[in-house]
């Protein structure tokens, strides 16, 4: 691609930003390591181990910076910009202020422009995403592999088949947690629902609480769940 442009061909931890000589090019980063915030445009942070990246731009898109913890958003920037709050995953966000919805993946794969807002693509290797939205929109799911949706399951559900992800869920038949990972995994159905935990380092959550909590979610680093975690979930189950 043309520059400025960086890629991460390593599964789980290693980036790699490349470009012209004022770009700073052939700078690495893993686990936290100082990023390239001082050097001159384009400039990144992305410190996650299950992020694997590329943005594209002109000298003019200096501006593109990544949050994969949360930090301040890119929306005040101008277009093509792109945020990534999620742990596991960083998507490419194009369009203008109103068209914040309009998500692709890293990947380049089509748009979902055409969906409901809020909605959500994760085709990444390492990601497994839960949504929330409206009524009409949170079932909304659609993996890497483009398995059917969960929106016709009962909740809560679950679809994560990505290669970097190993989970354990539990639940009932009527709760579409019958579900295998990427790698083939038997479900953990036989638990005591409702967990379940992913020791592998690409992707982990843990999901709390009961058939009306699906959407409380939490990393296995133990972050905060969405929206009203039970103390009890403070730590993954065994």
């Amino acid at each position: 691609m043309s520059p400025p442009h960086w890629v991460c061909p390593q599964r789980a931890t290693c980036h790699h930003l490349t470009g012209s000589a004022h770009s700073g090019q052939h700078v690495t980063t893993s686990l936290g390591l100082p990023t390239a915030s001082s050097m001159s445009p384009p400039h990144w942070v992305c410190p996650q181990r299950a992020a694997c990246h590329h943005l594209t731009g002109s000298a003019h898109s200096g501006q593109h910076v990544t949050t994969s913890l949360g930090l301040p958003t890119a929306g005040s920037m101008s277009p093509p910009h792109w945020v990534c709050p999620q742990r596991a995953a960083c998507h490419h966000l194009t369009g203008s202020a109103h068209s914040g919805q309009h998500v692709t993946t890293s990947l380049g794969l089509p748009t979902a422009s055409s969906m409901s807002p809020p909605h959500w693509v994760c085709p990444q290797r390492a990601a497994c995403h839960h949504l929330t939205g409206s009524a009409h929109s949170g079932q909304h799911v659609t993996t890497s592999l483009d398995l059917p949706t969960a929106g016709s399951m009962s909740p809560p559900h679950w679809i994560c088949p990505q290669r970097a992800a190993c989970h354990h869920l539990t639940g009932s038949a009527h709760s579409g947690q019958h579900v295998t990972t990427s790698l083939g995994l038997p479900t953990a159905s036989s638990m005591s629902p409702p967990h379940w935990v992913c020791p592998q380092r690409a992707a982990c959550y843990h999901l709390t609480g009961s058939a009306h909590s699906e959407q409380h979610v939490t990393t296995s680093l133990g972050l905060p769940t969405a929206p009203h975690p039970p103390a009890e979930e403070a730590s993954p189950a065994a």
